[in-house]
């Protein structure tokens, strides 16, 4: 395999991928996980100290990401699909199907999680796959990730573009370096006002501050007085709303969002998949 050239753009690319596996990991339990990034030769060295115990995730499907390979140690691998199960770190463990798919599933999630940044194309259905990979295969290391914690041993993956992904993340990276010296060139030509006052805040600036109330809503229901009154520990109450639909995003007691409930740090979190109309946001404004 090849290495792709240093650049800003790469070292992003690699950066925005421990951003999410940082966050998929905090959901499932894996708190304040430490994110460390890794250069291209860094990790060719990683991937000639596996050996033979080495696999291949491929993710297609995902616009910019597509053809992208993150390439682990089998033990390591199992260790993701452990940490996506809440289960103990157990190294001893028969890496099956079902630790395969987990570890392959928490990959789609950091995918999904990468593409919903701001900026990124939609692209088709995210999907993963594993694979054993071979030695001649076509590639170039663009960098790395290494997650660890006090309770979850480090975690090395090497980043491998396709010629196709490796090719676009070149050009971007001639792109983005492009518009930094266009932006240097004009900030040097523009000379800084002297002596010019503040302008003054907008009232709507005064509000930005106001804190409001905001609340998760998964379901509704209405019950009888006599229902409620029998109402005891252990009681189950059914909502009209099934488990695969998204929970409402209330603030000041209006709808603006709706989403999938998640945990983070140990606590329930909402990640918004839908935003309500923006009259709707208009009306937490005071009148």
């Amino acid at each position: 395999m090849n290495i792709l050239e240093a650049s800003g753009f790469a070292a992003e690319f690699v950066e925005e991928w421990g951003r999410s596996f940082s966050q998929i990991l905090s959901q499932a339990g894996v708190a304040s996980p430490t994110i460390e990034n890794l250069d291209p030769r860094t990790c060719a060295g990683a991937i000639s100290n596996i050996g033979e115990k080495i696999k291949a995730v491929t993710v297609s499907g995902g616009g910019r990401i597509n053809g992208l390979m993150l390439l682990g140690a089998e033990k390591e691998m199992l260790q993701l699909g452990q940490a996506l199960m809440s289960e103990a770190i157990n190294p001893s463990a028969e890496f099956s199907e079902k630790y395969r798919n987990a570890a392959a599933e928490l990959v789609r999630q950091a995918a999904e999680h990468m593409r919903s940044q701001p900026g990124s194309p939609e692209g088709k259905k995210i999907e993963v796959s594993f694979s054993v990979p071979e030695k001649s295969e076509a590639g170039a290391i663009c960098g790395g990730i290494r997650v660890s914690q006090a309770k979850f041993p480090a975690v090395t993956l090497v980043l491998v573009a396709s010629p196709e992904l490796a090719d676009s993340i070149r050009a971007m990276a001639e792109v983005h370096e492009s518009h930094s010296n266009s932006a240097g060139a004009s900030s040097v030509a523009i000379p800084a006002a002297a002596n010019v006052p503040p302008a003054p805040a907008s009232n709507l600036d005064m509000l930005f501050d106001v804190k409001l109330d905001a609340t998760i809503r998964f379901g509704e229901r209405q019950l009888l007085l006599r229902e409620v009154l029998q109402m005891g520990p252990g009681s189950v109450i059914e909502l009209d709303r099934q488990i695969t639909e998204p929970a409402d995003l209330l603030v000041a007691g209006r709808l603006v969002a709706r989403g999938e409930v998640v945990v983070v740090n140990g606590s329930f979190g909402l990640r918004v998949t839908e935003l309500v109309s923006s009259a709707g946001s208009a009306n937490l404004l005071p009148v």
